[in-house]
């Protein structure tokens, strides 16, 4: 069992590392829509695109292979520390905000130019939460 448990934390590790880089990169993009003409916006919105959908998958093997970890580690519930309880509640925070900004930048891409902002914004909100959870992912499992 605990072979296994290497594994999905390994996974674990690798979805974190697939989000985190998705989001840098994606927040690397945002800038470079002003200045671009209509050809390069429309490559801009592809690759953002891509790497919007690669952070949804990376969460989603978070949650999956997180959750995984806890019964596999045998973790109780009731005795995770609070700094457990923070980076999930971190972890929703982040899986909201990231939704919000791909369906931001989605309407972005299809002309609505007010929710580049948006999108901005909740991507914004997305990193800081990333920063959060890892940091409080530390010192829950020290």
């Amino acid at each position: 069992m605990e072979f296994a448990a290497n594994l999905v934390l390994a996974l674990h590790l690798f979805s974190l590392a697939m989000g985190t880089g998705s989001g840098i990169a994606n927040s690397a993009i945002g800038p470079l829509y002003g200045p671009s003409s209509a050809e390069q916006r429309n490559v801009l919105f592809k690759l953002a695109a891509v790497l919007g959908r690669n952070g949804q998958i990376a969460i989603g093997l978070l949650w999956i292979t997180g959750i995984a970890l806890i019964f596999m580690k045998g973790y109780n519930l009731m005795e995770m520390p609070v700094m457990f309880w923070i980076k999930i509640l971190f972890v929703i925070i982040l899986s909201g905000a990231s939704g919000m900004a791909s369906a931001a930048a989605r309407r972005f891409a299809n002309g609505d130019m007010a929710a580049s902002t948006r999108a901005a914004m909740f991507g914004m909100v997305a990193g800081v939460s990333s920063v959060v959870v890892i940091l409080c992912a530390v010192f829950a499992f020290e």
